[in-house]
């Protein structure tokens, strides 16, 4: 590293305005370089240390870690991860940190991925706090060693590592934080009973790690990660951690919890058993071989929560409120197998029958995402009063076979609004409509994406007019796997002076095979305007765009159609009038691919070609009726056509015979690649016609 880069990046840590930022950043170090650090690893660490001042919940740990990552971004020592979740230390960067901190005054010894096979020789072994010697190849440790002054010990991902020694941490009576994680350890030893001060013991993918019975003697632990190990029972020794504020026992084959061990965590506020275990007991009872739910309700400062309930009478049936009602984030599945999603209040329910025990109902209430899976008793969800929370964002409905009618707008249904909703997911054969008729006024205002997938019985058009019209901030259409559907939008009855959709960005419709238009009926003057990509794949359609839909779809940019067998045009061009509008229907236009479209004899005619000028990238694949690319239209403009067409691919094509039908030279300036496969009679233009400024 070039000393004027250490220095800067040197300088940048001696700046930061806090001792906390500087020990977070040293911190850091402790993780692998060039990886992407979990911020949850940083939280439960950082917690477990006490690094934090004035910190005493995970939440507000959450919010002071969040805060010096926003800091060390400002001053370039941490980036962007993968998602919110992350964030990255670069290498360069590591180097500084971790050359900082192995400085005596700060106690650091960090060796990961060296390829260690024992422990190493450590200076000042007596005066080192933190040490990670994770990603190597540990197979013996020794007896004891004396880090009287250690608070973080990280061994993980030390596959190799399968015992510890009986006396390993009897001096290191300090410790605060220890990572066994990805270690092939059967057992722990006694002497982890000497870390009287330990707060974060983090064992996940311990998967030989079975007997855990003796953490029960870690008075002071607050944060307990046990996640993909190898328990099978949780011992009754772990409802002694009266100050566990996290319990992680997601993806363990966790069989056995037993009766009263969970409501003694009445400190905890994060519990984890997604992918766990799900056989509650249906009610407390003084006979119960299991815990039940009802525990839940002696835990008064739980904020998170990740469960699988195995049916719905487990559920607490005399409380009204439930647990619930304190919960900031919850992932919640009621019968079915355990789905993950990345939500803050998340509710799955399947193979259950409405309606729904009062307790149940607080769930509802405070929901942003619910998925209804194969449930009993639902018709529309007008009738259900607990499906609609004010606060419900996502809506996700399969194969509730009584339902016909999503939203029902009988006389006497009480209205339904769902402002909130952004998101609507549909897959179900029964479905016949949306919606029977005009929504009340601001129902679905705020949907964003609609997708329906599987409607195969009797389901004729998507969006009615009614719903065209009232969908205006809709973002996301998709539509797929319709067996019956004729049409997606249908504006009879529409005023034309009033744009419709004029938010719809992206179409996706896939194998709808009795499809025959995309919209029926006049589109109103500036509807469809901000659409972007249109994507159409197996459908029974002749041609994609009726006379009046390229007038509003003036922005679209990308065009992709496969497996198209019934294809004859792309535009109904012989009903424009004698001037075609296509110079100014599709000038955005970059990207064009057709595939298996087997009725296309050509592709566009020279008129309409001219009106592409931005198009960049036109791929023709397998369309074995193609005899043209640009047929002979109306005269166009000495310029030529497709003048800005940087990569042209053209492939298994057997009667193209031309690329363009008009005899003209063709100036391809802009052309960077050309792929030509399988095209037995292709000539790009009549011979000696075709300029290239690339190949």
């Amino acid at each position: 590293m070039k000393a004027e880069v250490f220095t800067s990046l040197e300088m940048s840590y001696k700046y930061l305005e806090s001792e906390e930022a500087k020990s977070f950043f040293l911190f850091c170090s402790l993780f692998p370089q060039g990886n992407y650090i979990p911020i949850n690893n940083l939280i439960r660490y950082g917690m477990g240390e006490g690094l934090f001042c004035d910190v005493n919940t995970l939440g507000e740990a959450s919010v002071r870690v969040h805060t010096l990552i926003d800091k060390l971004k400002s001053s370039s020592l941490l980036s962007e991860g993968e998602g919110d979740n992350w964030v990255r230390m670069h290498d360069i960067v590591c180097d500084v940190a971790t050359s900082i901190a192995t400085r005596h005054e700060h106690g650091f010894f960090v060796k990961i991925g060296a390829g260690l096979t024992g422990w190493p020789e450590i200076e000042n072994l007596e005066g080192r706090k933190r040490i990670s010697l994770a990603e190597n190849n540990l197979e013996m440790l020794p007896d004891s060693i004396s880090c009287p002054q250690l608070l973080t010990l990280s061994l993980d991902v030390n596959y190799s590592l399968r015992r510890i020694p009986e006396s390993f941490f009897t001096g290191m009576k300090a410790l605060r934080v220890l990572a066994l994680c990805s270690t092939n350890i059967s057992s722990l030893p006694l002497s982890i009973e000497c870390l009287e001060n330990l707060r974060t013991l983090w064992l996940d993918r311990c998967r030989e790690l079975k007997d855990v019975a003796v953490i029960g003697k870690l008075k002071k632990l607050e944060i307990l990660c046990l996640k993909e190990s190898g328990v099978d029972k949780l011992p009754k020794e772990i409802g002694k951690l009266t100050n566990l504020k996290l319990l992680d026992l997601s993806k363990t084959k966790l069989e056995i919890v037993p009766p009263n061990v969970i409501s003694r965590l009445t400190r905890l506020e994060e519990l984890y058993m997604g992918h766990s275990f799900n056989q509650w007991e249906p009610e407390r009872a003084g006979d119960a071989r299991l815990a039940s739910i009802a525990e839940f309700e002696f835990l008064k400062h739980l904020r998170v929560l990740d469960v699988h309930i195995k049916t719905l009478s487990c559920m607490p049936q005399s409380s009204t409120s439930g647990p619930w009602k304190n919960l900031l984030k919850f992932q919640i599945c009621i019968g079915g197998p355990y789905m993950v999603r990345d939500t803050q209040r998340h509710l799955k329910v399947e193979n259950i029958s409405f309606p729904i025990p009062c307790s149940v109902q607080s769930v509802f209430d405070i929901i942003n995402e619910l998925g209804v899976f194969w449930c009993r008793g639902l018709t529309n969800l007008a009738d259900r009063q607990e499906l609609r929370g004010e606060s419900l964002e996502t809506l996700l409905i399969c194969n509730c076979g009584e339902m016909e009618c999503v939203i029902s707008m009988e006389e006497n249904a009480p209205p339904l609004k769902f402002k909130s909703l952004k998101r609507l997911h549909l897959f179900f054969q029964n479905l016949k409509t949306i919606c029977n008729g005009p929504l009340a006024a601001g129902c679905l205002e705020n949907l964003r994406i609609l997708h329906v997938d599987s409607c195969n019985n009797s389901m004729i058009n998507i969006l009615p007019s009614y719903l065209v019209k009232a969908l205006q901030n809709l973002e996301v259409l998709r539509v797929t796997d319709c067996q019956e559907l004729q049409e997606v939008f249908n504006s009879e009855g529409l005023v034309e002076e009033h744009a419709v959709l004029t938010n719809l960005r992206t179409l996706k419709l896939k194998k709808l095979p009795k499809l025959s238009s995309v919209w029926k009926g006049a589109i109103p003057i500036g509807s469809l305007h901000n659409l972007g990509s249109l994507t159409v794949d197996k459908c029974g359609l002749r041609n994609i765009f009726s006379p009046t839909f390229p007038k509003s779809a003036t922005q679209l940019k990308g065009l992709n159609i496969k497996d198209c067998e019934k294809m004859e045009n792309l535009i109904m061009e012989e009903n424009f009038p004698s001037q075609s509008p296509a110079i100014w229907c599709f000038k955005y236009l970059y990207q064009l691919i057709i595939h298996k479209c087997r009725g296309l004899k050509s592709l566009l005619s020279s008129s309409s070609a001219q009106g592409l000028g931005c198009l960049s990238y036109l791929e023709v694949h397998s369309c074995d009726g193609m005899e043209v690319i640009i047929r002979k239209g109306e005269e166009v403009a000495d310029e030529g056509v497709l003048p800005q067409l940087r990569i042209l691919l053209l492939s298994c094509l057997p009667k193209l015979a031309n690329f363009y039908e008009e005899v003209r030279i063709l100036n391809f300036h802009s052309l960077e690649a050309v792929g030509l496969w399988s095209l037995s009679r292709i000539e790009m233009g009549p011979t000696g016609t075709t300029e290239c400024a690339k190949s």
